[in-house]
């Protein structure tokens, strides 16, 4: 192991310094337990896959992911990490994007940060698992992460080949983009470095010893994290129910919905009490993706005119707390469920703007029996406004170019000199709703 410094074993004096500063809690634990294993310390370059098709993949010394089972992988670690096809990790650098591919869309799921430990719930699973394993692909960096500027012209993409090694064709659509900034930042022209680092758990963590104080309290730890982790999946069955009344009430009043439109609202509810992921731009900070850089590469190199190279990646609206706005978009659908093709874009924002009054206005009447809990929060707590850009001044759905008054993070871009414009004509302006405290 000593010749890959993608992959190392370490002690806990090696490790202590970066798992106290992304998870305080868990290096307080393992502080004061005199028993400590030691870690399996994986680096990742934007864009590897962490775990394809369920299986956890590591990088050998050339920086290139790879397979478990893969003969780069030493029997060690193999032996060391087998006890779950996504072994316990916290990540102390980057971020990773738990998604689903398929051939028209990416499906995001989850969005994890430094301080966030993967592999919670297979890893404390049982044997006969509900869990299959093989659904969910995870990246080194935002997976679900694109510009809002159309980036698709030939003659300026020639250039980010030339300079640095772009094979892939100049994107197509959004999804595209990811393929294209993964290249980019892979180059040995690319002058910024970013890492993802994963310190994994070896078995020993979680052989049980109920005797063991030190073990009972970091057990005691796992199980608060997947229980606060699985919150919104343990109560499906009654948000269902809530959705039930929701249906019955539309019913009562003769009132017919689109059923594809109630699954994007309900996306757009599940966004707003921090249970699913939404989009927000980047800006100082390059914990999702070298951003700063990127754009940089698209006005000087690529030669992006006229407007400003925001880029959007996923995160998470927290409830109760101060918080950044956060869009949900027709476009850009992150629901699970079928994608939605949009036929009148507009008209459906306006029905989907008309449905949520109306959820808010039962909610707040008490019909929906959300009472204590983080719906009834939302409804009190948090504006939707929706955008599209084709409206008139006094439309009840805001010009798309209006954003930036309610956002000023989707113009904050460095190095971008004054006279560029927003991109408000962009896909995900075409339909989208913005998430904001009130």
């Amino acid at each position: 192991m000593k010749n890959n410094s993608n992959i190392e074993i370490i002690n806990w004096e090696e490790a202590r310094k970066a798992v106290k500063a992304a998870e305080p809690e868990l290096a307080d634990i393992i502080d004061n337990w005199p028993v400590r294993h030691s870690f399996i310390r994986v680096r990742y370059n934007y864009g590897d896959k962490v775990l394809k098709g369920g299986i956890l993949h590591l990088t050998n010394k050339e920086g290139i992911s790879h397979p478990i089972h893969s003969a780069t992988i030493s029997e060690e670690i193999k032996e060391q990490l087998s006890y779950s096809n996504m072994p316990l990790g916290i990540i102390t650098a980057g971020s990773n994007e738990v998604f689903s591919e398929t051939g028209e869309r990416v499906i995001p799921v989850a969005f994890f940060k430094p301080g966030a430990i993967m592999g919670l719930w297979e890893s404390l699973e049982e044997n006969a698992s509900y869990f299959p394993k093989q659904i969910w692909d995870v990246s080194a960096g935002a997976r679900s992460i694109f510009m809002l500027p159309s980036i698709s012209q030939r003659v300026p993409h020639e250039q980010l080949k030339k300079h640095y090694g772009v094979k892939r064709s100049a994107p197509s659509t959004l999804y595209d983009h990811h393929q294209v900034f993964t290249q980019i930042i892979q180059s040995q022209n690319f002058k910024q470095a970013w890492t993802h680092e994963i310190l994994f758990l070896r078995k020993d963590w979680l052989t049980p010893n109920n005797n063991d104080i030190g073990w009972l309290r970091f057990n005691n730890y796992l199980l608060k994290k997947a229980w606060k982790l699985s919150g919104h999946s343990r109560n499906k069955i009654t948000f269902d129910r809530i959705w039930l009344l929701f249906s019955q009430e539309l019913e009562a009043k003769g009132i017919k919905v689109n059923p594809q439109l109630i699954i994007i609202l309900k996306q757009i509810i599940a966004t707003a009490i921090g249970a699913a992921p939404g989009f927000r731009p980047i800006v100082k900070t390059d914990v999702a993706a070298p951003a700063a850089m990127l754009q940089k590469i698209y006005l000087n190199t690529y030669g992006l005119k006229n407007y400003i190279p925001t880029i959007m990646a996923l995160d998470y609206f927290s409830p109760y707390e101060s918080n950044e706005p956060i869009y949900y978009s027709l476009q850009v659908q992150t629901q699970i469920e079928p994608i939605y093709k949009s036929k009148n874009t507009l008209g459906e924002i306006r029905e989907i703007k008309m449905v949520l009054e109306y959820f808010v206005e039962l909610a707040l009447e008490g019909k929906l029996k959300v009472v204590d809990t983080l719906m009834e929060w939302v409804v009190n707590n948090v504006q939707f406004d929706f955008y599209h850009p084709d409206t008139a001044r006094h439309d009840d759905i805001h010009n798309s170019k209006y954003l930036p008054s309610r956002d000023k993070a989707l113009i904050e871009v460095r190095g971008a000199k004054r006279g560029r414009k927003f991109a408000h004509a962009s896909p995900l302006a075409k339909g989208c709703v913005q998430i904001r405290m009130r």
